[in-house]
């Protein structure tokens, strides 16, 4: 089992760590000790990673945020609707995640170009270097592949 498959399994087994805390709020019917702070900042991590794994187009972490955003963000609306003691921290949280996750500024890229082993760009005072085949490299808003000379 490789390293990569284990960060999947164990980040979307993670995820099923809020099932404890929805089933205990829709059974009681109050989510009077959920911290909605706590989880409207999971709410807007979560999103934060979830573009980041979309732009780097690393699909472990798609899938691990993906899944940790809707844990959280059903913890974070069932609370809401049985208690609404804070819930400006929770709509805040809510406009950020959706704000970051709708943005297409947040993941999009003006094409990818290609690079040979040994070459290098520079842009904007910045500099990368192509390393090896196959590398996966970004400068600015632009995506750069390495390929073998």
């Amino acid at each position: 089992m490789t390293l990569e498959v284990l960060a999947m399994v164990s980040g979307i087994a993670a995820s099923y760590a809020y099932f404890p805390e929805l089933r205990k709020i829709y059974k009681t019917k109050s989510a009077r000790d959920v911290s909605l702070t706590t989880f409207g900042i999971w709410v807007a991590c979560s999103a934060v990673w979830l573009s980041y794994g979309i732009s780097i187009q690393n699909w472990v972490v798609v899938a691990n945020y993906t899944a940790g955003l809707a844990g959280s963000l059903s913890v974070l609306l069932l609370s809401m609707y049985y208690d609404f003691r804070h819930k400006e921290y929770a709509v805040a949280s809510l406009a950020v995640a959706f704000a970051l996750i709708l943005s297409p500024n947040s993941y999009a890229s003006s094409g990818e170009q290609t690079l040979r082993v040994g070459e290098s760009v520079s842009k904007d005072g910045y500099t990368i270097t192509c390393e090896n085949a196959g590398q996966s490299l970004r400068l600015a808003d632009t995506r750069y592949r390495c390929v073998s000379r």
